[in-house]
């Protein structure tokens, strides 16, 4: 059976995808499921990023409702995403992390989406 939760972080990732490259629409998905305080535990950190995990493959669907349109450069969105989402999830996971400046700012950007 498939959860809201991953069905509403699916739809979130599908829309994402729609204007950045896979890799990016996953970090992006995963630093606003963190910023809103929802659950994170379907996402994981990988070489240079964050992949949600329980992301349903073969799931078409987005919902409007779970759609953003981050207001931001894309390629600073793209340049900018993975290395903040790595450095978020560890940052939650109780490590000491130092965010750069255009990380810090796209945490800023992404914060009118929680």
């Amino acid at each position: 059976m498939i959860t809201f939760e991953r069905f509403r972080i699916t739809s979130l990732i599908n829309c994402l995808k729609k204007e950045y490259p896979e890799e990016v629409a996953h970090a992006l998905a995963f630093i606003i499921t963190a910023q809103r305080g929802e659950d994170i535990s379907g996402f994981e950190p990988t070489n240079d990023g964050v992949h949600y995990v329980d992301y349903i493959r073969n799931f078409d669907h987005s919902s409007r409702d779970q759609c953003v349109n981050v207001n931001a450069d894309p390629t600073f969105i793209e340049n900018t995403a993975r290395s903040t989402a790595r450095k978020l999830w560890y940052k939650l996971a109780g490590d000491k992390v130092d965010f750069n400046r255009d990380e810090e700012d796209l945490i800023k950007i992404l914060e009118k989406y929680k």
